[in-house]
C-alpha cells in the first residue's frame, strides 16, 4: 500500500522591489552606476544618471550616441580594448566614450528568493537589455539578456568562478558551460513581457511569462546584488554584431516594475525594510583615490615573463571598502590580503582570490582599518581610516 503525501505550500513573502511610480529613482533603493565605476570601456559606454528617465510608472533605460569623458580607474586600463577601439587615455587618465547607457544596480544584497521583471524589449540593432544578478568573485546570474534586433528569443546564463560554471552534464559526464539562447513564439518587440527567476541553495529556475524555461543545478552561495538595464554590444565582442548605421538613437528599454519575493518571515522583511540609509553624493569627480590605497606588485615568474599583480582599494559609498584584483593567476599561493583593525580583528579576508572585483561593508567603527598584504613571505600594511 502506497502513502500519498498531502500537498505543501510555499509561501513567499514580497521582499523588496519598485513599481517606479515616484518621478525619479529611489536612491535608497538603486544606484545608477556600477559600484566600482561607471564606465565599460570594453563597450565603449558610459552609464550616466540622466539615462534612467522614470515617468507615469515605467523606468526608461536609454542607450545614446553621444561623446563623453572619464577618468579610468587603475584597473579600467586595458590595453588590448585601447588598441581595438584605436583610444587612449591622456596623461591626466581621461578617457573619451562615445555612446552613454543606463542602468540601476542594488545598495541591497540578496541571498536566494524570487526576483521579476515586466519589460519591453527595444526594437533595435545592436542594444544589450538585461536582468541579473551580479556578486563577489564575480558570481553572476543573468535570468535575462536580450538583443535588440531579435524579437523571438531570449538568453539565460550563469557565470559563477569558484566552479559552478563547469557543471557536469550528459551522458558521459563531460563538462560544459551553463548558458543558454530560448526560442519563443512570440515577439518582445510588440508588448510587455515577464521574466523571473527562482533563485535556491541548489538551483536556479528561469521562467518566462510563468512558464518554466530553464533550470540549473548547482549551488552559488555569496551575496548578490539586483541590477537591470540597457546597454550596447560591439563587432567582435559578446552578443556582436552590436550597433551599426542601423541603429536608432536614443532607444529605451522600458520596465514597468521589479519585484523581489522571499521565503522570509513577513515580520524579518519588515525589519530589515525599516532600515537606515545613507545617501552619498556619487559623483565621478568626487570620488577619492588616496595614494596609500593604490598598490601594485610586480613578480617574476620562472618564465621571466613580467607579471604584474594589481590590488585596487577604494572608499566604499556607504561604510566599507571596494577591492578590484588583477593579474592574479591561481596557481600563485604567495599572495593573500586581508581587511583588519587596529585591535587585530578581520574584518574582511577573500575565502577565493582570483581576478575579480571584492566588495566588503560592515558595522560603523571608530578603530582605524588596514589593509595587509602577504606577498611571497613579506607582510606590507597600509593604513585604509
Amino acid at each position: 500500500m502506497f502513502q500519498i503525501n498531502k500537498d505543501t505550500c510555499i509561501k513567499w513573502n514580497y521582499s523588496d522591489g519598485d513599481e517606479f511610480n515616484d518621478k525619479k529613482i529611489d536612491e535608497l533603493k538603486w544606484q545608477t552606476r556600477f559600484p566600482w565605476s561607471r564606465s565599460l570601456i570594453s563597450e565603449d559606454i558610459f552609464y550616466s544618471e540622466n539615462n534612467v528617465i522614470v515617468d507615469s510608472g515605467f523606468a526608461r533605460f536609454r542607450v545614446q550616441k553621444e561623446k563623453t569623458q572619464t577618468k579610468l580607474f587603475i584597473w579600467e586600463h586595458d590595453s588590448a580594448t585601447f588598441k581595438r577601439l584605436g583610444k587612449y587615455p591622456d596623461s591626466l587618465g581621461n578617457y573619451a566614450l562615445s555612446y552613454t547607457g543606463g542602468l540601476i544596480w542594488s545598495r541591497k544584497k540578496y541571498k536566494y528568493g524570487y526576483f521579476e521583471v515586466r519589460f519591453k524589449n527595444p526594437s533595435n540593432v545592436g542594444l544589450w537589455p538585461a536582468f541579473w544578478l551580479y556578486g563577489e568573485n564575480a558570481n553572476e546570474i543573468d535570468f535575462m539578456e536580450l538583443k535588440g534586433e531579435i524579437n523571438n528569443q531570449i538568453h539565460v546564463d550563469i557565470h559563477c568562478p569558484d566552479g559552478c560554471n563547469n557543471y557536469i552534464q550528459g551522458l558521459f559526464n563531460y563538462r560544459k558551460s551553463f548558458g543558454h539562447w530560448i526560442k519563443t513564439n512570440g515577439d518582445f518587440h510588440n508588448g510587455f513581457n515577464v521574466v523571473s527567476g527562482e533563485w535556491q541553495p541548489n538551483y536556479v529556475k528561469y521562467f518566462l511569462n510563468g512558464n518554466l524555461v530553464a533550470y540549473f543545478s548547482g549551488k552559488i552561495d555569496v551575496d548578490l546584488d539586483l541590477t537591470t538595464g540597457n546597454g550596447k554590444a560591439h563587432k567582435g565582442g559578446a552578443f556582436a554584431p552590436g550597433v551599426s548605421d542601423k541603429t536608432i538613437f536614443p532607444t529605451d528599454f522600458i520596465v514597468d516594475y521589479i519585484r523581489v519575493w522571499s521565503k522570509d518571515s513577513a515580520e524579518s522583511i519588515q525589519k530589515n525594510l525599516t532600515r537606515d540609509f545613507t545617501i552619498v553624493d556619487e559623483k565621478q569627480s568626487e570620488q577619492i583615490e588616496p595614494k596609500n590605497e593604490r598598490i601594485k606588485f610586480k613578480r617574476k615568474a620562472k618564465t621571466k615573463i613580467e607579471e604584474i599583480i594589481t590590488l585596487s582599494v577604494l572608499p566604499h559609498k556607504v561604510n566599507g571598502y571596494s577591492m578590484h584584483l588583477l593579474g592574479y593567476n591561481k596557481k600563485i599561493e604567495s599572495f593573500t590580503f586581508k581587511l583588519i583593525s587596529e585591535t587585530g580583528k578581520i574584518l574582511f579576508e577573500p575565502t577565493v582570490y582570483s581576478n575579480s572585483y571584492y566588495d566588503k561593508a560592515f558595522e560603523e567603527s571608530t578603530e582605524k582599518v588596514y589593509l595587509e598584504i602577504n606577498y611571497e613571505g613579506t607582510v606590507y600594511k597600509y593604513q585604509l581610516k
